[in-house]
C-alpha cells in the first residue's frame, strides 16, 4: 500500500491536498479546505481528475507561495502516445488555471522501461528551481525506479539516478518521494527493497545532491536482529541528523529510526510495540519544536492506526491518538504537516471517518 498525499498550507491557513480516488469518475481530486472562521473547514474541488487523460494523485504536493501555484504528480496517465506513466502537473491554488497544466510526462512503460520513470507515487520537494521526485517504476530496464529533476516551466528535465536494486548494492522502487535539504543542496529518500549489500532486500536510506552527483546509499535494512525493514515515508531532518519509519523490522512491527547525513550513527531508536503503540507505520515523520511526529498504519484495538510522537533521542514515546474508524477515521497513511496558522498537525487516513472513505485530522503537538 503506497502512502497517500499529505496536506499543503498557505499563510492563509489554507488547506490543499489530493485524493487518488474519488471525483466524479473515481480517478481522484485535488480539494481545497478554507477555514470557515468557526474552528472547522468549508472545503470545494480544485480540480477533478476524470476525463484529464491522468489519475491517482498519490503524493504530497508543493505550494510556491511566490506564484500562488501547486506542483503534483499524477501516478497514473494516458495520454495521444499511448503511454500510462503519469505527469507532473501544476495547478492554481485558486483554481483560476482552469485545471492542470502539465509539467512533464512519463514515457517510461512496461515495454518501454528505459525511456523514462512512470509511476511517480512520493512526495514532491521544490528549492525554487526545480522540482525533485521518485518514481516507482522505470527509469532503466530493470524497473527500479528514478530519482528525477524539472523546472515548473517543464524545461530541464533530467533523470538524477537509476536504481539498480540490491544486485547492484543499491535501493529499489522508491514509494516516498525526496525531502530536500536547501543548505547543502541535498535530496534524501528511502526506498523499501534493495539494499546495500546484495545479503538482503529490505530497503535503504539514500542521499544524492540536486546536480544527481554524489548518490549514496546511507543505510541498508536488514530486518535482522533489531534492524528496521521497508521503509516507505519520506524522511525528516533535524541538525545533521535523518529520522524515519520503517513499515516491519524490530519487534516485527516496524521501528523509528536516525542515521546521521554522512551515513554514521545509524540507530533504531524504538522499535513499535502491538499492544501499546499501533504497528506498521508507512508514512515518513514531521520535525516539530523538538519532537517527532508520526502514525501506525494499524493497532492491535481498533485496527484503525494511532497518530504518537517522540523524542529525538527514543524517549518518551506517547500515543496521541487511536483511530476508532468512526468518525475519526482509521489507517493513516500520509504524512503530517504543521500549520503555523492554526497551530495545529494535521493528516489524512485512507479510510473510516463519516463515511467510510478517509478523513482529515488534526492534532495539537
Amino acid at each position: 500500500n503506497p502512502q497517500i498525499g499529505g496536506l499543503v498550507a498557505d499563510a492563509s491557513g489554507n488547506l490543499y491536498g489530493t485524493t487518488p480516488y474519488g471525483g466524479s469518475g473515481g480517478t481522484g481530486a485535488i480539494f481545497k479546505l478554507t477555514p470557515n472562521g468557526s474552528g472547522g473547514y468549508n472545503e470545494s474541488i480544485l480540480f477533478d481528475f476524470h476525463a484529464s487523460g491522468y489519475s491517482n494523485p498519490l503524493g504530497t504536493m508543493v505550494y510556491d507561495a511566490a506564484t500562488k501555484m501547486l506542483y503534483g504528480t499524477a501516478s497514473t496517465g494516458d495520454n495521444t502516445i499511448g503511454q500510462q506513466g503519469g505527469a507532473v502537473f501544476k495547478i492554481s491554488a485558486d483554481g483560476t488555471s482552469g485545471g492542470i497544466q502539465v509539467v512533464h510526462e512519463f514515457l517510461g512503460n512496461p515495454a518501454d522501461p528505459s525511456a523514462d520513470g512512470y509511476t511517480p507515487e512520493g512526495d514532491l520537494a521544490f528549492d525554487g528551481t526545480y522540482l525533485y521526485g521518485t518514481t516507482y517504476n522505470g527509469g532503466s530496464t530493470n524497473e527500479r525506479g528514478c530519482v528525477y529533476r524539472v523546472k515548473p516551466d517543464g524545461s530541464g528535465y533530467m533523470i538524477l539516478h537509476h536504481f539498480n536494486g540490491n544486485v547492484n548494492n543499491d535501493g529499489s522502487n522508491p514509494q516516498g518521494g525526496v525531502m530536500l535539504d536547501p543548505a547543502t543542496n541535498t535530496l534524501y529518500g528511502t526506498t523499501p527493497y534493495g539494499c546495500d549489500t546484495s545479503a538482503c532486500n529490505s530497503g535503504t536510506v539514500f542521499s544524492i545532491h540536486t546536480d544527481g552527483t554524489g548518490y549514496a546509499v546511507l543505510h541498508g535494512f536488514t530486518g535482522a536482529t533489531g534492524d528496521g525493514a521497508n521503509p516507505y515515508g519520506d524522511v525528516a531532518l533535524m541538525g545533521s541528523t535523518l529520522y524515519g519509519t520503517t513499515n516491519n523490522g524490530g519487534n516485527g512491527y516496524g521501528v523509528i529510526f536516525k542515521v546521521n547525513t554522512d551515513g554514521s550513527g545509524y540507530s533504531n531508536l524504538y522499535s513499535l510495540d502491538p499492544s501499546t503503540d499501533g504497528i506498521n507505520p508507512q508514512a515518513g515523520l514531521l520535525a516539530h519544536g523538538g519532537m517527532l511526529y508520526g502514525t501506525a498504519l494499524s493497532d492491535t484495538v481498533n485496527s484503525a492506526g494511532t497518530v504518537f510522537k517522540i523524542a529525538p533521542d527514543g524517549t518518551g514515546f506517547t500515543v496521541l491518538h487511536p483511530f476508532t474508524f468512526n468518525p475519526d477515521g482509521a489507517s493513516p497513511l500520509s504524512p503530517m504537516m504543521f500549520d503555523p496558522v492554526s497551530g495545529f498537525i494535521y493528516g489524512e487516513t485512507r479510510s473510516g471517518g463519516a463515511h467510510g472513505i478517509g478523513s482529515v485530522f488534526r492534532v495539537a503537538p
